[in-house]
């Protein structure tokens, strides 16, 4: 027995071997189970037939020259349209494994006792076929995906452009129909930036020749990371706008009442993220986007300039600072009630820390690496100097607006 024999047997009986691989496809993986029976009994019983010919030619020429050129051309192109069609690319390599085992099972049944001498090189071309076959799927699946992904991307984008500039109505009901997005009753603008706190503990080798290639790629990582976070936690149609000092990211709102607690999520998924974020979030109807999207950014700024700790932030949440930061008399005399404390770098930052921590005093102790006295000792320093009393609940609300103000004016 010879492989040419083989090859023979297996070209005799394309027929029924092709009808045993539908059976075997439809039996095995339901993506194919459920393809429609007009593309089963035309484009897949074709490639099938063209496969096993291949295969056959391969086996005849024992394994030289590869599989014919316009074979490896259609492969490619059948996984490009499976890759259309949405079919998984596992299924597609796993159908070619299952019709060269249909083959061999044939040829087994066949040629039986003949066919034994011949396993260890039928063997050895069964996996170089396959090798190929398994190359040339992903040649055209990926090269399909890439396309279609990249016009997903754009049309996303486009999508976003048109929400965040406020092009009107018109416009962004037709960016979501080519997006092939539904828009949503609201949506949740997130300004986000990695702090450069996040950059140097994440691994930034700093040096006056090369540091800012270097943060630029680990703040690059980061937000990748970020982003990929935030879409597999949320799951929802997030739209990731890149640039605005890292990223803008717009997120579906089932209802506008949904705002409020929709903050707390996205704060939380922030923290879950293990990169130091801050955020300014703001929200509003789809044609209320643009509007949302400047406060977010200017929230986002604001608490930055504030020395915030990393987390999200709406307006409300520092709407007191906000207000207290327009220039002018009031701003000025703010600032004049901490002014005594210029030459004292610990107690400002003792000061600080304790505003951070809601006047915690042993977690202000904690992340100041002091002890819990320590901390009461300099804030009755800061009161000896101030006039204002940390621990009294009227003086304090002064010292953080004052602390505010002379942030901002620096």
């Amino acid at each position: 027995m010879s492989l040419t024999a083989a090859a023979r047997e297996l070209q005799a009986s394309l027929g029924d071997v092709t009808s045993a691989v539908i059976t075997a496809l439809v039996a095995q993986l339901p993506t194919y189970a459920h393809l429609p029976r007009e593309q089963l009994s035309g484009d897949v019983v074709r490639i099938t037939r063209r496969g096993l010919e291949a295969f056959a030619e391969y086996l005849r020429a024992d394994g030289q020259g590869g599989f014919p050129d316009d074979y490896g051309t259609a492969v490619v192109a059948s996984a490009a349209q499976r890759a259309e069609e949405g079919i998984p690319m596992p299924d597609i390599v796993r159908a070619y494994f299952v019709g060269v085992h249909v083959a061999l099972t044939h040829l087994e049944t066949t040629l039986g006792s003949d066919l034994r001498d011949l396993l260890p090189t039928i063997t050895r071309h069964t996996f170089d076929y396959l090798q190929a076959v398994t190359a040339a799927v992903a040649e055209g699946y990926s090269r399909e995906r890439e396309l279609t992904l990249g016009d997903t991307l754009v049309a996303r984008l486009q999508l976003g452009g048109a929400l965040v500039e406020g092009r009107g109505t018109e416009a962004i009901v037709e960016s979501a129909r080519l997006a092939g997005i539904e828009l949503p009753t609201a949506y949740a603008v997130v300004a986000m930036s990695v702090t450069d706190q996040g950059v140097v503990h994440a691994g930034a080798e700093r040096s006056s020749r090369d540091s800012r290639p270097r943060d630029e790629v680990v703040r690059a990582r980061l937000v990748r990371q970020v982003r990929n976070h935030l879409v597999s936690e949320l799951g929802r149609e997030v739209l990731w706008l890149p640039g605005y000092r890292d990223a803008l990211v717009l997120i579906p709102l089932d209802r506008a009442d949904d705002a409020g607690q929709d903050a707390v999520d996205i704060d939380s998924v922030l923290g879950r993220s293990d990169v130091p974020i801050l955020a300014g979030i703001a929200h509003g109807s789809p044609e209320e986007v643009a509007a949302a999207a400047r406060i977010a950014l200017e929230v986002r700024d604001f608490v930055e300039r504030l020395g915030r700790r990393p987390g999200c932030y709406e307006l409300t949440d520092v709407a007191l600072e906000y207000q207290m930061s327009r220039p002018g008399p009031a701003q000025e005399a703010l600032a004049a009630l901490v002014a005594s404390l210029d030459d004292e770098p610990l107690l400002r930052a003792t000061l600080a820390v304790f505003v951070d921590e809601n006047r915690h005093r042993l977690r202000a102790a904690r992340r100041l690496g002091v002890h819990a006295n320590t901390v009461d000792n300099r804030l009755r320093k800061i009161a000896e100097l101030t006039g204002l009393d940390p621990h009294r609940p009227r003086d304090m609300t002064r010292l953080e607006a004052a602390m505010a103000a002379a942030r901002l004016r620096a």
